[in-house]
């Protein structure tokens, strides 16, 4: 520790010189800063429970609606998307699922209008995403074993939910995002993802 408290400004100019000289350091610091910044902004979330039509078994489910961007100045490349929820204090990673075709909605309180997501599934998306070009779709998420009440209060406002984007080189872009979810309880229209959400008349 002494010897770098006495030779510091050596060190510093060694540093230098083993990185080109000022152009050094500025490709250095140019190559760490030119990445993807990812971000995924949730418009929608709901949560019910499908049941596999060939083996009969029931699992909670996840469709999220929601807009991807990329603040960096590299483009983004999506390999997949991944879900996990802070359930009892540890991250639970749910299955992801292509959002089928068929898929209906079905609400004990509420009236869900969907149009067809699956045209829209972000998992199916094979572009890249670049500053100042943002991407609407949805995404769709499984699991059989946590079950639907569970995840509910995970997804509760205020609760953090990760979304972790893995590029097609296999890289990592987390993002811990705060959930803002409530419980609608008048008309509400997504007019982005073509959602429209009225409580069941009694």
């Amino acid at each position: 520790m002494e010897f770098i408290e006495q030779n510091w400004l050596s060190l510093i100019s060694l540093l230098i010189a083993l990185l080109g000289g000022i152009p050094g350091i500025i490709a250095a610091i140019t190559h760490f800063k030119d990445k993807p910044d990812f971000y995924f902004s949730f418009d929608a979330i709901n949560t019910g429970e499908l049941i596999n039509e060939e083996t009969g078994q029931k699992m909670s489910d996840v469709l999220i609606s929601g807009t991807l961007s990329n603040s960096g100045t590299q483009p983004l490349s999506p390999g997949y998307f991944t879900l996990s929820l802070d359930i009892n204090g540890q991250w639970r990673t749910l299955d992801r699922l292509l959002i089928p075709e068929n898929l209906v909605l079905h609400s004990h309180e509420q009236e869900i209008s969907i149009g067809e997501p699956w045209k829209h599934d972000l998992q199916r998306y094979t572009g890249t995403i670049s500053k100042g070009i943002p991407l609407h779709g949805f995404l769709m998420f499984v699991h059989k074993d946590i079950p639907i009440e569970t995840i509910r209060e995970s997804l509760e406002k205020g609760r953090l939910i990760r979304i972790v984007c893995v590029d097609i080189f296999g890289k990592k872009h987390v993002r811990d995002i705060t959930s803002t979810s409530e419980r609608i309880t008048t008309d509400t229209t997504y007019p982005k993802h073509g959602i429209e959400v009225s409580p069941k008349k009694k």
